[in-house]
């Protein structure tokens, strides 16, 4: 056969071996189910493109989608005790706005930045829930968030930075500040290909099972599992690698530069179809002399500004409990999730009443 036969040959089996290889990691990898199926992301910071599609309710079925961060998700209790899954329950029993059902769909994970949350609000632009809720805090809009690419955010949410229907909703200035030519190209490439999406769950595998795997031979900065796979059982642990390197202390920071994040994100929120939107300030507790305590008063001030100039509706939360309410200062107690479901309870209850 001549040389040009034997290429095309060559370049068919490769293809061949390349489609059989992405087939069998999409088989691989975990489906993840939709917000409306699960109190929460099961697996934490992959797979949010399919955790939040949209689809319709079914009739009788009233939907609340809840923005929020860690104190939300609770990750270190049970699904079934953190405060939305019990504020679905509580609407759903007392038939909130005569509905059959209540969803509450609860979109939060641990670490989530400014540009995961407009992200998230891009993506509602074509949805219409009942009720949309921003329940946020000073540390999702940090000042690092201003010079931060889509590369170093923990969720794989910037992967819809590669739908055209969300690409177009996201503000210009927020595209120049956080989607550099490489990253959206990367994202592009990875929201399209499981083979480059393969690696970060086959490090999560081993390391569930064998722990100090993934910071010992892969990334030695990265102190979480990009997949969350609790299921899986520990086998194993191989302790800390000499060159693996320790998480510091939290800094985060807001002052008047990190408005613009924050105008950005309500600005779209704003703009989501949805019958009734809420703001709220999450609550916390500071020690006193807490170097973060003028942030977060800055913060208050600037979220109740902003939110009143466009109209939407805010509670400030942030003094609601003391020092007995959290077991860090930000997350709660878990007796705290239900104080905190009967408090939503009150004021989401009228708001689905509410023609």
């Amino acid at each position: 056969m001549s040389i040009r036969v034997h290429s095309w040959f060559a370049i068919l089996a490769f293809v061949g071996v390349l489609g059989v290889a992405e087939w069998g990691v999409r088989r691989a990898m975990p489906v993840t189910p939709a917000s409306e199926a699960v109190p929460r992301q099961k697996h934490r910071f992959r797979g949010w493109p399919a955790f939040t599609a949209w689809q319709d309710a079914p009739t009788g079925t009233a939907r609340i989608v809840w923005l929020s961060h860690s104190q939300a998700y609770a990750g270190e209790i049970p699904a079934n005790r953190i405060y939305a899954d019990k504020l679905e329950r509580a609407l759903t029993a007392q038939r909130a706005g005569g509905f059959d059902k209540v969803e509450v769909m609860n979109w939060s994970f641990d670490g989530v930045t400014s540009i995961e949350m407009t992200l998230m609000a891009a993506r509602l632009q074509r949805a219409d829930p009942d009720l949309v809720v921003a329940a946020i805090g000073m540390a999702n809009f940090t000042i690092d968030d201003l010079a931060r690419p889509l590369s170093q955010c923990r969720s794989d949410l910037p992967r819809l930075v590669s739908h055209p229907e969300i690409f177009r909703a996201l503000p210009r200035a927020f595209v120049r500040r956080h989607v550099p030519i490489e990253d959206g190209l990367t994202v592009a490439a990875w929201d399209r290909v499981g083979l480059l999406r393969f690696r970060e769950f086959a490090w999560s595998w081993l390391d569930q099972q064998w722990g100090g795997l993934q910071r010992g031979l892969y990334a030695p900065a990265v102190n979480f599992h990009p997949w969350q796979l609790a299921h899986l059982p520990a086998r194993g642990d191989f302790g800390r690698a000499p060159w693996s390197k320790r998480a510091g202390n939290v800094k985060a920071r807001y002052d008047a530069r990190s408005r613009v994040l924050l105008e950005e994100f309500l600005d779209l929120f704003q703009s989501i179809p949805a019958r009734r939107h809420l703001v709220i300030a999450t609550p916390h507790h500071l020690k006193p002399g807490n170097a973060m305590a003028p942030s977060m008063e800055i913060f208050r001030r600037d979220l109740a500004a902003l939110a009143a100039a466009r109209g939407l509706p805010f509670v400030d939360d942030s003094d609601l409990y003391g020092a007995e309410g959290f077991f860090d200062g930000l997350h709660f107690n878990p007796d705290y999730h239900q104080y905190y479901c009967e408090t939503l309870f009150a004021r989401i209850k009228p708001l689905l009443d509410t023609p």
